[in-house]
């Protein structure tokens, strides 16, 4: 039944529809009480009788709206409404309403082609800093892909619908209905796949699928069915990015081949590594962002504020892929500008009526993740959800036995992750996961991570490299580059590093200097006067060097063929300079 031009919870006035999925419809609306625009999820009838679905539902949407984070679209109210139909039949539907995005669903972006790669970095940067803040409160998306993260004019990212894959994967257990619900497996990981537990590095996977469609415009994996694509995710390995993008760095194609590795133990145990990775990869090429200087607020004026959602003139406009909006553009070749990044004006005070919250659109692939059961009548955020919670205490620098203990007393579910740590003695708590000061629910699962003690890591190879390849070498394993020598070499080229101080696969604590020893291009050549041939040319080999050995016959000849002269003389010269030797034959 459509709900175009229905007011809904006495101040929600429902204008457009403006994308339709199978768990639910989303609308444009206007909040009268608050006079700004919104956008609200109407989920369908048929999954509201789904008991078990509404109560995980419910848990997770406390989650979702306790995030604020700038990356992340506000869950900002919750309720339901019942409508009489034009037969006199009743319908009850739930509905969320959700802060208004003015920007374009990623997977619109992309449908039109790869992204520059500095653009790609930097829109995984900043979903991977979403994804992390919802870690942090104990939170997997479980179905990050490019439907929900959107981009708006300025170029930020807001990622949609955490919490909502997991309500919808502890109702339904096969990959069919959960995909027919959630819409794709193309983003699902190995673990996802095949039925067994996630966790954060299920979304690293996803995170790296997004990665690599940025990058190519393409997904790695495709196939006739859903159960087709999990069987590709599981035992097929994906194509180099810059198989199909030459713009992609090899360095690049590594971090996507971690992040999309099949054991979750090989993949970046968090997104803060990932996000160091892509640092390191975009660090000799970075391009700094352009600055544009947002224009003032008008608060009386929220209309022109709010302007229109791109994501409904370009429906009626064109269906073509390619006529995006020329804001985007800086995404793709065609715009040689970076992202514009925002700097907020003075006046933006959050005392004032907060008309900046208005600007914000929903993406429309926000109706095709939906669904939840039987809400209270005229539901308010604040009572919706059950209020049997605990909150995680903080256990930094507590002993790992007296940290579970605690724990175990309000009913957590407790795991140990050891790693190291530079700053945490050894068998104290560094940190868990959810994060101190989280509200979460009796006998929900938490890891604890304890201190090994100092990080130590090997020695890389950086034989063969240049100084600056071999910098970043080094500190991709967390050591430093120390002082650079000079120093003659017969192998190495001028410029390339010899060896190192300390030596290739010696154990240091994580951020320790590296001396390196770099070759000058040259060589020293030996008195070789007086030495028989033979022992002058084992001296010659040595540094790489195959003489030209002649015959004086103005001299008498010695029992052993011997050096008489040479040429170039002792003493240092280029790499490949020719030696000539003579010897008495007379």
């Amino acid at each position: 039944m459509p709900l175009s031009n229905k007011v809904i919870s006495g101040r929600y006035q429902l204008t457009k529809l403006i994308g339709s999925g199978g768990m639910a419809d989303v609308y444009v609306a206007h909040d009268s009480v608050l006079g700004r625009k919104v956008a609200i999820k109407v989920l369908n009838e048929e999954l509201a009788a789904n008991k078990k679905f509404s109560q995980r539902f419910k848990q997770e949407a406390k989650s979702a709206s306790s995030m604020d984070h700038p990356n992340i679209v506000q869950v900002l109210d919750a309720g339901e409404t019942t409508e009489t139909d034009e037969n006199g039949v009743k319908h009850t539907y739930a509905f969320l309403v959700m802060e208004y995005v003015d920007g374009l669903e990623l997977s619109k972006l992309v449908a039109r082609g790869p992204l520059k790669v500095p653009e790609a970095i930097r829109v995984t940067k900043e979903l991977l800093s979403a994804v992390e803040f919802a870690h942090n409160k104990g939170i997997v998306h479980r179905d990050i892909k490019p439907d929900n993260i959107m981009l708006t004019r300025a170029g930020k990212v807001k990622v949609l619908d955490f919490g909502i894959a997991r309500a919808v994967a502890e109702t339904f257990d096969d990959i069919a209905t959960t995909t027919s619900i959630l819409g794709t497996a193309a983003y699902f990981s190995p673990e996802q796949a095949q039925g067994q537990k996630v966790d954060i590095r299920t979304d690293i996977y996803a995170i790296g699928i997004v990665l690599f469609e940025m990058l190519t415009g393409k997904i790695p994996f495709t196939g006739d069915t859903a159960v087709a694509v999990a069987h590709q995710h599981i035992h097929a390995h994906p194509p180099a990015p810059s198989s199909i993008n030459p713009k992609v760095s090899l360095a690049l194609d590594q971090v996507v081949f971690t992040a999309l590795a099949k054991d979750k133990a090989d993949r970046f145990q968090t997104t803060a590594e990932f996000g160091r990775e892509l640092r390191l990869t975009e660090a000799a090429k970075a391009t700094a962002p352009k600055a544009v200087k947002a224009q003032p607020v008008v608060e009386n004026d929220v209309d022109s504020l709010l302007g229109s959602p791109i994501s409904e003139p370009a429906a009626e406009k064109s269906d073509s892929i390619s006529e995006l909006p020329d804001d985007f553009l800086f995404l793709f070749g065609d715009d040689p500008q970076t992202a514009p990044t925002l700097i907020q004006p003075e006046q933006f005070r959050p005392e004032r009526k907060r008309v900046i919250t208005a600007v914000a659109v929903i993406a429309l692939v926000f109706g095709a993740i939906a669904g939840v059961g039987l809400w209270v009548a005229t539901l308010e955020p604040t009572n919706i959800f059950p209020s049997s919670t605990v909150t995680v205490p903080t256990l930094k620098n507590v002993a790992e036995k007296d940290a579970i203990k605690e724990l175990q007393d309000l009913d957590l579910i407790t795991s140990i992750v050891v790693e190291n740590s530079a700053l945490v003695k050894k068998g104290k708590v560094i940190r868990t996961e959810p994060e101190k000061g989280a509200v979460i629910d009796p006998g929900t699962p938490i890891t604890v991570y304890v201190s090994a003690g100092k990080t130590m890591v090997e020695v890389p190879q950086v034989a063969d490299m240049t100084v600056a390849d071999a910098k970043v070498q080094l500190e991709a394993v967390g050591l430093v580059l120390g002082t650079t020598t000079e120093s003659h070499s017969p192998s190495y080229a001028a410029g390339l590093v010899i060896s190192t101080t300390p030596t290739l696969g010696t154990k240091l604590i994580q951020g320790s200097k590296v001396n390196v020893l770099v070759s000058d291009g040259k060589i020293e050549i030996p008195d070789l006067k007086g030495k028989t041939v033979t022992d002058a040319n084992n001296l010659l080999s040595t540094l790489s060097i195959t003489p030209t050995v002649q015959a004086d016959t103005t001299c008498a000849k010695a029992e052993q063929p011997t050096v008489r002269s040479q040429s170039p003389a002792p003493g240092v010269v280029s790499q490949g300079t020719p030696v000539t030797i003579t010897y008495c034959a007379g």
